[in-house]
């Protein structure tokens, strides 16, 4: 083995100058050569330019051998993340470069997420806290999502989920995952929508190639069982705000039945959007209750329809949008018609579905629509 003096003369020798504490990392690689020649120029070049002052340091701060994997880690990481306590939590270089990118969609999102603020975090990274958690309660105090959907900010029915406490508040009041949805959110890849009106819904929507979204799940309070009226007003206003919802697969009658029956599963995404199939429609009772019950579902949060009698007659308010109304009478017709109806049953149908479209006519008029 060569002396300290002769490896000194050889590095002088090679580089032309032999930084402070270069021989001494040099010894601590031990007498196997690195794996890739280039590492030696690297670490070099972080031992004699003053600008890699702090990798230099937190390398040598590290214990034990001086490892070809600790080096790559160390010379491709952000200068924010250049910290032993990062260092000792990472296994390749490749994690060094996620964790890069973690921590520029973190800067992109979080508005507080300045260099001082992640410094001072990493400086006071407990030992039993690893780089995941720590990089998920900075992705949770997300305040600038890169996309969302054309919303009105301050729309009566629907708010959009745009900030990591907004979605933990979702979650606490929903009983459900939401503030684990938060990295989906901050990279643009999907949304939460909450559906205001009594009982509450969340949507789940994905971001197209086009810029455009996608409804592809809704949820209940504590992912409890979805009301088919209600979730059918929520899709329709989602739908007014440019946001479709995938397909429920059912062009065959009683097609969750079937699926059922045979053992197999509805296929996963967009199988939880509230859409009706006839093994639902058997649950809701009486047509008339049902067409009411929509109504409601669509009625403002002040309570009980409100106005002209007209309006109270099918539970619309009178203050309610066209596409509610339109959508309620849609809903009604298709429940009435007496063409659905057993034959024997066809005269009663005939006579409410007639003055149910003299209800709605009735309304049409006043509303001027």
């Amino acid at each position: 083995m060569m002396t300290i003096t002769r490896g000194r003369e050889f590095i002088q020798g090679v580089f032309g100058e032999v930084p402070g504490g270069f021989p001494g990392v040099l010894t601590r690689i031990g007498p196997d050569p690195l794996p890739d020649p280039g590492l030696y120029l690297i670490l070099f070049k972080m031992f004699a330019s003053p600008q890699h002052r702090v990798r230099r340091d937190v390398l040598r701060q590290h214990g034990g051998p001086t490892t070809a994997t600790q080096i790559r880690i160390i010379h491709r990481l952000d200068p924010v993340l250049v910290h032993k306590n990062v260092l000792e939590r990472l296994q390749s270089a490749s994690e060094a470069e996620d964790a890069n990118a973690a921590l520029a969609l973190i800067r992109n999102t979080a508005l507080s997420a300045t260099e001082d603020a992640i410094r001072q975090a990493i400086e006071n990274l407990g030992d039993k806290i690893d780089l995941a958690t720590f990089l998920n309660r900075w992705l949770a105090k997300m305040d600038r999502p890169p996309a969302r959907p054309l919303v009105p900010e301050n729309d009566p029915e629907v708010a959009v989920m745009t900030s990591g406490e907004a979605m933990a508040s979702l979650g606490r009041r929903f009983r459900n995952c939401a503030t684990t949805r938060v990295v989906y959110a901050a990279v643009g890849f999907e949304v939460l929508l909450e559906w205001k009106p009594s009982p509450g819904l969340v949507a789940q929507c994905h971001r197209l190639t086009d810029g455009g979204w996608v409804l592809t799940d809704i949820h209940a309070k504590a992912n409890g069982r979805v009301d088919p009226v209600t979730a059918a007003a929520f899709r329709s206003k989602l739908a007014s705000c440019g946001i479709p919802a995938l397909s429920p697969g059912s062009m065959h009658p009683r097609t969750s039945g079937i699926l059922s029956l045979l053992g197999v599963g509805h296929g996963g995404l967009g199988a939880n959007l509230g859409f009706e199939d006839d093994n639902d429609l058997d649950e809701l009772g009486s047509d008339l209750e049902a067409s009411r019950r929509f109504a409601k579902a669509n009625a403002s949060e002040r309570g009980e329809a409100r106005g002209h009698p007209v309006f109270r007659r099918v539970g619309l308010d009178q203050d309610c949008p066209r596409w509610i109304a339109e959508l309620v009478r849609q809903e009604s017709r298709k429940r009435l018609h007496p063409d659905a109806k057993p034959s024997h049953l066809k005269d009663e149908a005939t006579s409410r579905f007639l003055e149910m479209e003299r209800t709605f006519g009735e309304i049409w008029k006043m509303r001027g629509f």
